[in-house]
């Protein structure tokens, strides 16, 4: 148990954006929106693009911390990622995640405008964060 409270899991189950860090090969955070799913209490699903820079640095180091806030209430996950490289299941995380944001924000654009077949094109990778600690303020 990483003692996540129950106002913590509505809030994470929400619709909201993350801003995830990966770690640089210099040791410099990278950091990124993007997409999530509390899966369960302790772990927190995302997709990137197959070969992508997240994939890239998580591939190296496998430590990732993720940021989800509404104005000055968040909470902050960090620990270690399983990526799982299967094509067929990441495309359907992908899809899942596409729908609970779409549904949400229905002016989603891809950055380019235009871009949205090659993005979905692309094969993708499904990370899985594994809560080992977790922070937070106004919960």
């Amino acid at each position: 148990m990483i003692g996540m409270s129950r106002q913590m899991r509505e809030f994470l189950e929400g619709v909201h954006f993350a801003v995830v860090a990966t770690l640089r090969s210099d040791g410099l955070p990278h950091q990124t929106v993007m997409w999530y799913e509390l899966e369960n209490e302790d772990t927190i699903l995302l997709n990137t693009p197959s070969g992508s820079l997240k994939h890239r640095q998580l591939s190296r180091d496998p430590r990732l911390s993720v940021c989800v806030e509404d104005g000055y209430r968040y909470v902050t996950a960090r620990g270690t990622v399983m990526i799982d490289e299967d094509a067929e299941r990441a495309g359907q995380d992908y899809a899942r995640l596409g729908h609970r944001y779409r549904s949400t924000f229905r002016t989603w654009r891809p950055a380019g405008g235009d871009d949205r077949p090659a993005i979905l094109e692309r094969d993708r990778v499904t990370l899985r964060l594994k809560i080992e600690s977790i922070v937070s303020n106004g919960f």
